[in-house]
């Protein structure tokens, strides 16, 4: 298997950052500015780094190895949603939850955000299984995978501009997506971005030489 290891590297710098992020929030320290902006590039980059690499496996209509990739997503997602399972009931008895109002929340929580309780994290695997599932399916419509990907990655873009100088139309667009803004405005977008940034890769591989190759076989 290839070893990318400025990639390797990066990720261990990174998850050295995400630990930054919880031990700021846990303790009520807040970062300088500088500090925030760059322990925050974390988790986009671990997704963007998934869609790098899930490209090739995904649209590979020779091994075709979705299906077993959103298996393995899947039973994941269980494995460690019942792991944490007696922490989210203890959240829940301290927060003295009615047993149908803990379940229906759970359940909420599980199907559609990832966010379970005390295991808030949850919500990376989800978006990898419903992102996997969403690009699944647009792989059997007309619809260009790639210029999915740009379109999704621009308007969040444009969104991530607009809270930056405080549009209201901002506001007003979290509040309605609030239940999936980690998979709208961070999971997605991300992932696209690396799918985005494996074509180009796989683009600029094909130099002049090669490609003329290829065009003198296509021709014969």
């Amino acid at each position: 298997m290839m070893r990318y290891l400025n990639i390797d590297i990066t990720k261990l710098i990174m998850a050295f950052c995400v630990v930054a992020i919880h031990v700021a929030k846990l303790s009520n320290y807040t970062l300088p500015p500088a500090e925030d902006f760059v322990v925050r590039l974390a988790v986009p980059f671990f997704l963007v780094v998934s869609g790098y690499f899930l490209y090739p496996k995904l649209f590979d209509r020779i091994k075709n190895d979705r299906g077993l990739i959103l298996f393995k997503y899947c039973k994941m997602y269980v494995v460690w949603t019942l792991v944490y399972l007696p922490f989210a009931i203890l959240y829940y008895y301290r927060a003295s939850y009615s047993v149908g109002n803990a379940i229906v929340e759970y359940f909420n929580n599980f199907l559609f955000t990832g966010e379970i309780p005390l295991a808030w994290h949850m919500w990376y695997m989800h978006t990898l299984i419903v992102s996997v599932l969403l690009l699944w399916i647009l792989s059997y419509t007309r619809l260009s995978i790639e210029l999915f990907s740009s379109i999704v990655f621009i308007v969040a873009l444009s969104l991530d501009v607009m809270n930056a100088f405080d549009f209201q139309f901002f506001e007003s667009y979290v509040t309605m997506v609030s239940n999936g803004q980690n998979f709208i405005l961070t999971g997605l977008p991300a992932l696209c971005l690396g799918i985005i940034v494996r074509k180009f890769n796989d683009y600029s591989k094909i130099t002049p030489p090669k490609l003329q190759l290829q065009l003198q076989y296509v021709q014969s």
